[in-house]
């Protein structure tokens, strides 16, 4: 039972830890309290759980690690830098290419004949060419 409470997270909190010894293994309160900051203590679980993160606050944690990391490592950063620009460049170049080299079929094609024009009038009958 214990594994299956730790497995959803159960143990994630002093709240969850208290609820956990108080409805499910039928302690007193003051002995789930006890047991519940024993735990909390003993694996450093925070008393309160931590609010789930937002896209943005991911994101500035992905931010500040890498500030971090650059400011550590410039030559190692300056490298990936350099093969994350190299990889955009070739992919837009290929992208570039492709768009130039497609062959466009809705452009109507010109085609020349050796029809005489015709006049306009009545007879609609051919112009004729002086030489």
């Amino acid at each position: 039972m214990r594994a299956l409470a730790l497995k959803n997270g159960m143990f994630d909190s002093k709240r969850s830890t208290f609820d956990y010894y108080y409805f499910y293994e039928g302690k007193s309160a003051e002995e789930s309290e006890r047991l519940s900051t024993l735990v909390i203590s003993a694996r450093g679980i925070p008393e309160v759980p931590e609010a789930p993160k937002s896209t943005m606050d991911k994101i500035k944690v992905w931010v500040d690690q890498g500030t971090k990391i650059y400011k550590e490592y410039p030559q190692v950063s300056e490298f990936v830098i350099g093969l994350i620009s190299g990889a955009a460049t070739s992919l837009l170049g290929v992208a570039v290419g492709n768009k130039v080299s497609e062959k466009k079929d809705d452009e109507p094609v010109a085609e020349l004949n050796n029809v005489e024009p015709l006049e306009i009038n009545d007879n609609a009958e051919p112009i004729q060419h002086q030489n």
